[in-house]
């Protein structure tokens, strides 16, 4: 009787690894609405957008690594193209770029005087930190244009580390829905994932809860 119990459980979830497979055989012309969204996403984000494109890749690595990885790439070039539109605004008009940066989760007086004081101490070295940060890298952007900072060695680590966390949030994703799929529906993958990401944002936007 256990030797039928396993059989079907490893049946199940042989099928429905194959499935998961399936999933990840799409049709290449299926991506490019994929790969817009992303790159809208990595724009606004760059500006005033306070939700990481992380959440868009990692939602489509769980079920096509290469449509979650064109995406990824559009993001990246969205997020460079906004992040150095946030520096030439800041360098032209500070205030407004900071009157928005403080309207943003997250981003609070606090968070403002630890990027500017971490520029102002390491400068571009700061930057990296910033980046992996779900929030101060805006801030980063604003203070750099301030401090003299130049646009392209800016911009040249900002996306190496933008690139870095993408294909990072990709990844995991990918690995943990490939395993998780072979026991569990994708609605439940699904549901754990919107539940991780909702835990990630409750510590950044609320830490002290």
């Amino acid at each position: 009787m256990s030797d039928d119990s396993e059989n079907l459980g490893g049946s199940a979830a042989s099928s429905r690894y194959r499935e998961w497979l399936a999933r990840a055989r799409a049709r290449p012309m299926r991506n490019w609405p994929w790969d817009v969204a992303a790159f809208l996403w990595g724009l606004a984000e760059g500006i005033f957008f306070f939700i990481a494109a992380e959440v868009l890749i990692s939602y489509l690595a769980l079920s096509n690594p290469v449509r979650a990885l064109r995406a990824a790439g559009a993001a990246l070039v969205g997020a460079v193209i906004g992040i150095a539109m946030l520096y030439l605004w800041a360098a032209r008009d500070v205030f407004s770029a900071m009157t928005l940066l403080s309207a943003l989760p997250g981003l609070g007086p606090e968070v403002m005087e630890a990027a500017e004081n971490a520029l102002m101490e390491h400068g571009l070295a700061a930057v990296p930190a910033g980046v992996l940060s779900a929030t101060t890298g805006k801030a980063h952007a604003v203070f750099a244009a301030q401090m003299g900072i130049g646009l392209l060695p800016f911009l040249a680590v900002f996306a190496i580390i933008r690139l870095i966390k993408l294909l990072l949030a990709g990844c995991v994703s990918f690995c943990l829905g490939a395993m998780a799929q072979c026991f569990l529906s994708r609605r439940i993958v699904i549901a754990l994932w919107a539940l991780a990401w909702a835990l990630i944002y409750w510590r950044i936007f609320w830490p002290a809860a």
